[in-house]
């Protein structure tokens, strides 16, 4: 089942790719697009499905790891006494909200959750993992605060630069499911 999976992000990379660049000959690129189409329909099947399960949302755990430890990484390199890191720490926090609900993570098992953020923690260098110990607490207080007092954090959110996305994200139904969802994952392997 995962080698279909691979071929399947593959074909899908490869006609991203061909539209993206472009061609001289558009219909050749359009011919080739409609074969690697056809080939992905034909590959998915009723195994592949079971990915989509109760979720919109492809849950393939690779892909989901991968996502999220870069976003991870994202929430190190700065901290408390820093310059700017009262910003860096709404950005982020921001970002993991929205990258929750992207993922509709309260949908996922607690496993698949907690294995992305476990992996990422043993792969990542200890300095990163101990910084983003560090700014858990600052992450956790703007991720809730998004949800819970809005107001209280909307300027930061403004001069973080993430006031549009934050106010997706607040608007979002099942949006704080699914942040208390990433974060008790992450808590659980800080």
């Amino acid at each position: 089942m995962s080698n279909k999976i691979l071929a399947l992000i593959l074909c899908l990379c490869l006609t991203l790719a061909l539209a993206a660049c472009g061609s001289k000959d558009e219909a050749e690129t359009e011919t080739t697009t409609t074969k690697t189409t056809a080939t992905t329909a034909e590959s998915t099947t009723e195994e592949d499905e079971e990915l989509f399960e109760d979720s919109d949302t492809f849950t393939d755990a690779k892909a989901l790891e991968e996502s999220l430890g870069t976003l991870l990484q994202d929430c190190t390199g700065w901290g408390e006494g820093k310059a700017g890191w009262s910003l860096d720490s709404a950005a982020c926090a921001v970002h993991l909200v929205t990258w929750a609900e992207d993922h509709n993570a309260s949908e996922l098992s607690e496993d698949t959750l907690r294995t992305a953020v476990a992996d990422w923690v043993s792969s990542a260098d200890a300095d990163a993992a101990a910084q983003l110990a560090e700014n858990w607490t600052s992450l956790a207080e703007n991720g809730d605060a998004l949800f819970a007092d809005f107001a209280s954090v909307e300027g930061t959110f403004d001069d973080a630069g993430v006031l549009d996305e934050a106010k997706e994200d607040a608007a979002k139904d099942g949006g704080q499911a699914d942040w208390e969802a990433l974060k008790l994952a992450i808590e659980m392997s800080l």
